[in-house]
């Protein structure tokens, strides 16, 4: 429930009306909750004080020195808006990701080239859903396979990532 603007602190009022509390007593309370990671900080707002999401985004990300949720029309924009540095480490993330195969060949050949490949156990993950990619990632030297993804949905996992807070909705990961 972002604002057209992209201002925070427009939602303030709504905040302070619905959890009886001025939004600065939800920021001092994120401050001595010594908390620093998002999630933990989003968990005392949302399981500890009834909090929806958005308003608990809304006071995590003030508390972390957001004030806006303005987006940016393209990667240019965004990438002359902030420092060189950061502008360079955010384009790397374009240039990552290559499919499971080039990668497990070349880390297969490497290994063996440097006579290491029986010390290690190769795994892989991603993107593996098919029989047919097992047999292709053991015929490329991997000897693990991360396929949780397709399993969990057959289970009927609706992906909510809260299994490490053991509050899964279905009660695949609880």
């Amino acid at each position: 429930m972002s604002s057209t603007s992209g201002e925070r602190s427009k939602q303030f009022p709504a905040i302070e009306k619905k959890y009886g509390q001025p939004v600065q007593y939800w920021l001092d309370l994120l401050s001595e909750s010594g908390e620093e990671k998002y999630e933990p900080q989003m968990a005392l707002l949302q399981e500890g004080h009834g909090f929806s999401r958005a308003h608990a985004n809304t006071v995590v990300m003030t508390h972390r020195g957001s004030t806006t949720t303005r987006r940016f029309s393209d990667a240019d924009a965004y990438f002359n808006a902030v420092d060189p540095v950061g502008a360079k480490t955010a384009r790397s993330i374009f240039h990552c990701g290559l499919p499971w195969e080039l990668g497990l060949a070349e880390t297969h050949q490497v290994l063996v080239m440097n006579d290491l490949r029986g010390r290690i156990v190769v795994q892989t993950d991603g993107q593996i859903r098919t029989a047919k990619d097992v047999v292709v990632a053991t015929l490329l030297g991997a000897e693990e396979y991360g396929i949780a993804t397709a399993s969990l949905v057959v289970m009927g996992c609706i992906m909510m990532r809260k299994c490490h807070l053991n509050t899964c909705p279905v009660g695949v990961a609880t």
